[in-house]
C-alpha cells in the first residue's frame, strides 16, 4: 500500500493517509478547500509524487507526498 504523508511545519510527525482522496477529505474539513482547490491537489498528486499547499489557499503551509 502506498501511503501519503501530510507534513505541517508545526507538527513533528506527518499525518498518514491511505489515498489522495482521504487526504483531500481531511484538508477539505480542516482547511476548507473549495472543490476547485481539491481537484488541483488531486491533479497535482496524479502527475507527481508531492504537492505543496501554502497561504492564501490554506491557513498553514503543508507538503503532501507519497511515502517512499
Amino acid at each position: 500500500m502506498r501511503w501519503l504523508e501530510l507534513y505541517d511545519l508545526t507538527d513533528s510527525h506527518p499525518r498518514l493517509f491511505d489515498s489522495p482522496e482521504t487526504a483531500v477529505r481531511y484538508l477539505r474539513v480542516h482547511e476548507r478547500l473549495t472543490p476547485e482547490q481539491q481537484q488541483v491537489v488531486l491533479d497535482t498528486l496524479e502527475g507527481s509524487q508531492s504537492c505543496e499547499l501554502n497561504p492564501p489557499v490554506t491557513r498553514k503551509s503543508y507538503v503532501l507526498k507519497f511515502r517512499e
